[in-house]
């Protein structure tokens, strides 16, 4: 069977291995980790802070428009400006994330709710292909 690398730089200490800290070793070791892998990967803890932080420089950077705040982030993951598509649903998955959380909220907050939402677009563009892997 061939052999695959699964770490990613770690400021800590030079590589982590998420197939490990998922819990996932046993399905790389059957070699049916891929799919395992990519939503490990996409849900992991460590991603999800790395979203939040970004939604957090994207509205210290961008302000509160949702718009701007889109256009960087496809900049600054993606190296390009969405298409007017992709803002259009990138616009409106923010929206009915904010409002699906201020819904579910005890105690509705708009700053949080949207900071909320925006990190689950942050998170998203984290998933792409076009994110993961470079042409």
């Amino acid at each position: 069977a061939g052999e695959f690398s699964h770490d990613l730089p770690n400021s800590s200490d030079g590589a982590i291995d998420l197939m490990a800290v998922e819990g996932l070793e046993a399905a790389a070791n059957r070699g049916n980790a891929l799919a395992h892998y990519a939503l490990a990967l996409l849900n992991a803890p460590f991603v999800r802070r790395r979203a939040g932080e970004l939604a957090k420089r994207l509205q210290a950077t961008a302000g509160a428009g949702t718009d701007a705040q889109i256009r960087l982030a496809f900049q600054l993951c993606l190296s390009r400006e969405p298409d007017p598509t992709e803002l259009a649903e990138a616009a409106a998955f923010v929206r009915a994330q904010a409002a699906s959380r201020r819904a579910r909220d005890t105690k509705p907050s708009d700053d949080a709710g949207q900071k909320l939402a925006l990190t689950d677009f942050c998170q998203s563009l984290m998933g792409l292909n076009e994110f993961i892997y470079v042409d």
